[in-house]
This record gives structure tokens, sequence and C-alpha cells, in this order.
């Protein structure tokens, strides 16, 4: 994949939540963001919403994105998203996963700030 000049490149970073390891298709999306002319940064598999916070909110990337694939409480997942929602005011989150994509009862996300992509053709959209 040749890489497309971008006017104003974005700045994206990549995390999973604690306790999530499945990180291949993470890579897959900070590769096809990074092939893309955007400016990346990963942080790679189970980041602490506290970390995670303190270090976004100090990048101030445009863009977050995150897979949910191992099974957590809903609790959690849904307190791990509204702790994303009021710790980062400025970003949007792009996120998937199993754990999203396929629950018994769709899980509300936070705002429209969060964008639930199913799969990677619909992930390239927003790149």
């Amino acid at each position: 994949m040749n890489p497309q000049v971008i006017a104003v490149p974005k700045t994206y970073l990549f995390f999973l939540p604690n306790n999530e390891w499945h990180e291949t298709g993470l890579l897959y999306t900070f590769y096809l963001t990074k092939a893309n002319g955007h400016k990346c940064i990963y942080l790679g598999q189970s980041v602490p919403l506290e970390n995670f916070v303190t270090i976004s909110r100090s990048i101030e990337p445009d863009y977050l994105v995150s897979i949910f694939t191992s099974r957590m409480p809903d609790t959690e997942c849904e307190d791990f998203l509204m702790g994303c929602e009021k710790g980062l005011t400025k970003s949007r989150f792009l996120v998937s996963g199993r754990l999203l994509l396929e629950v018994d009862e769709k899980m509300e996300l936070p705002s429209d700030r969060f964008i639930l992509y199913k799969d990677f053709p619909h992930f390239k959209r927003w790149i």
C-alpha cells in the first residue's frame, strides 16, 4: 500500500483497554492508518483507564482507536467507555470488537463522538 499524501494529517492513538490482549486487529488498523499518512501512536495491550486518560490528555489526538474483544462484565465496559467520555473531551473514538458488536442487548455508546466500525473496510472510511 502506498502512503497517500494527506493535506492535514490527523493524530491517532491506538490502545486496548485493561485486560484486553487481542491486538492483531488493532495492529492492522494501526498499519492502515499509518499507510495513509497519519501520525500514529501505539500504546498497546491492557492499558488501565487512568493511564490512558493521562496519556491522551497530554497528546490530544484527533482519534482514539480501540477494539473490545475479551469478555468483561457489561458494567466494566460501560464504565470504561464513560470514563473515556468524561475524561477526554476533545477526541473522537473509533471502537469495534465482538464485545460491542455481538452483545445480546446492543450497548449504547456514551455520545456521538464514539464511532462503531464493524470491519476493516468500514474503518478505512474514517481514515
